[in-house]
């Protein structure tokens, strides 16, 4: 006996189409029919698969005499409506086959910025050592403390042995609170 297509899995077998999903992956979705059967579906109401590194391809060719647009994965996953990690895989392929290639590596996590078509790829950057990593942490807990930056040790530990020119005064209310609090406290245990 045949079941009948229900609006709720035509609207799901449309959404994957022209998401470019695999349907291979989403076959959950359609309550134990056969793959054959849903393409079979597809075809008679018309719907096209694309697949994702088509979609990839399409938005990053160049259009007309326009140069290619330098995107990173993240970017076209969300024009595409894409996971980013699929599309990080199409397009590291993409560059296996030199259909397209790294233009720069963008940030502190050396994101990658792809272009369509054949070129030479940009070097990736040196990652930090662990020397470096500690002279920035330095830096920012410095900066953080409201001392100037790049101070040296030296500079730093004789603004520390200044005294009080360098260190603001406490609040005379903050003081005699905290001091009301301590007396309270050890007259109670007394």
């Amino acid at each position: 006996m045949r079941r009948v297509w229900t609006v709720p899995e035509l609207k799901t077998l449309t959404e994957i189409y022209t998401s470019g999903r695999p349907l291979a992956a989403n076959l959950h979705l359609f309550g134990g029919r056969s793959i054959e059967t849903i393409r079979a579906k597809a075809r008679a109401i018309g719907l096209v698969h694309q697949s994702l590194p088509t979609k990839i391809r399409e938005l990053m060719a160049p259009k007309d005499d326009a140069a290619a647009v330098p995107r990173t994965a993240a970017e076209v996953a969300e024009l595409l409506s894409a996971e980013k990690r699929s599309v990080r895989d199409v397009l590291s392929a993409m560059v296996l086959r030199e259909t397209a290639h790294i233009v720069e590596w963008r940030g502190s996590y050396h994101e990658i910025v792809y272009v369509f078509g054949p070129g030479e790829n940009a070097p990736k950057p040196l990652s930090a050592t662990p020397a470096a990593y500690r002279k920035r942490l330095i830096e920012k807990r410095r900066k953080a403390a409201g001392m100037p930056a790049g101070m040296s040790d030296t500079e730093v530990d004789e603004m520390y042995r200044a005294g009080d020119n360098w260190w603001p005064r406490a609040d005379p209310v903050v003081v005699s609170s905290i001091d009301a609090m301590v007396r309270s406290k050890w007259s109670n245990h007394a």
